[in-house]
C-alpha cells in the first residue's frame, strides 16, 4: 500500500478519453487521485485532476505508473 504523507497526493494517468470516437491528442493530461496525505481535506480518492506537470515526481510500483505531487501543484478538480 502506498500511503502519501502530509500535503502529497499520489496519482495515476487516467487514460479514459470520454467515450468519443475519434481520439484527439491533448497537450493537457488528466490524472486520477488515489490517495493523499493526512493534511489534504479538499480531494476524495478517485476525483480527476489537472496538475503542474513540471511539479510531479514519477515512479513505478508494482507494474504501475504512479505520479506525486504535493496539493498546491493541483490546479483544477473536475466534477460532474
Amino acid at each position: 500500500m502506498l500511503k502519501p504523507l502530509a500535503n502529497n497526493v499520489l496519482l495515476i494517468l487516467n487514460n479514459n478519453n470520454d467515450n468519443q470516437l475519434i481520439y484527439l491528442p491533448t497537450t493537457t493530461n488528466k490524472y486520477q487521485v488515489v490517495a493523499f496525505g493526512e493534511q489534504v481535506t479538499t480531494l476524495k480518492e478517485n476525483n480527476i485532476v489537472i496538475i503542474n506537470e513540471n511539479k510531479t515526481t514519477k515512479f513505478e510500483y508494482n507494474n504501475q505508473t504512479y505520479y506525486i505531487i504535493s496539493i498546491e501543484d493541483i490546479l483544477l478538480v473536475m466534477e460532474d
